[in-house]
């Protein structure tokens, strides 16, 4: 599960490839146990991308 709340101007967010953004510290979470956007289920990763450099 990840957090959908609404971002504040002081909230740091990280950009999918597919676009989506979400909180930064939400989305790693999600990231070091998945390999997909959290809405859309695209690839979070292009294969040549290593998993720690999103980190």
């Amino acid at each position: 599960m990840i957090c959908l709340d609404d971002y504040e101007s002081k909230d740091l967010l990280r950009a999918m490839r597919c676009r989506h953004e979400f909180h930064a510290k939400c989305v790693d979470k999600w990231l070091k146990t998945k390999r997909t956007c959290p809405l859309c289920r695209a690839d979070a990763f292009d294969g040549t991308q290593r998993k720690e450099e999103l980190f």
